[in-house]
């Protein structure tokens, strides 16, 4: 075996370290679109009916493909704003290829749920890309089939990474579980529609606030393997 496929993935704490950092310096940028996307998105949750379809369609479907393009998007914000060598710009993504990539992530999104029930969703942001998948295509300018076949061969180097990206997601999906049974609780006292309004846009700014950490975790674990 090369030295490279006997290569190990950063450290847990370096790796949330280095994120952080990533995530602080482009919080400007990359929040707001990531906030305002998500509200939008929860909003329809008022107004559908409870049927297994339009819940699919507005908890995972559109939230998928949405966040997906915006995590490409955010990736080449995140390397920019750190000045990393040969960082692609907006204008050279490959759209179509980031398309089918998130048709990729909703299957998974979808398998998750079926698995994991309720926590399927909650480790969706860990999900959108999918990470490395999107790596290949937006930062090496690879086709879908060949961007695939290049994140095997990563991940195959250190299958912890994902399990990682899953690991915090999993987490902030909890953080924001709880932070919403807070709001929950303040807002005892309003008229049902206009709490379940307050509920429905803090949950979206709630997750447009975390998933762009998630994405700056997901940039440094593909960057580490493919050093």
């Amino acid at each position: 075996m090369t030295e490279r496929g006997r290569r190990r993935a950063l450290p847990f704490s370096e790796l949330i370290r280095t994120a952080r950092r990533d995530y602080t310096a482009g919080a400007g940028r990359i929040l707001p679109p990531f906030v305002v996307a998500f509200v939008l998105l929860r909003l329809p949750l008022l107004g559908i009916d409870d049927s297994a379809l339009a819940n699919i369609v507005t908890q995972i479907v559109v939230p998928v493909v949405v966040g997906s393009l915006l995590t490409a998007a955010a990736t080449i914000v995140l390397r920019s704003r750190r000045g990393a060598a040969g960082s692609p710009g907006l204008r050279d993504l490959n759209w179509l290829n980031l398309l089918g990539a998130s048709a990729i992530a909703v299957a998974l999104a979808l398998l998750a749920t079926i698995i994991m029930g309720p926590i399927g969703l909650l480790v969706q942001p860990a999900l959108l890309g999918p990470p490395f998948l999107m790596h290949a295509i937006v930062l090496e300018g690879r086709a879908l089939d060949d961007a695939g076949k290049r994140a095997f061969s990563l991940i195959r180097r250190d299958a912890r990474l994902p399990l990682y990206l899953l690991l915090i997601a999993l987490t902030l999906g909890l953080v924001v579980t709880v932070l919403l049974g807070v709001v929950a609780v303040l807002t005892n006292s309003f008229e049902e529609t206009t709490q379940d309004i307050v509920l429905v846009a803090a949950q979206g700014a709630l997750v447009g606030f975390l998933v762009p950490f998630v994405a700056a975790v997901g940039l440094r674990s593909y960057e580490d393997l493919a050093a």
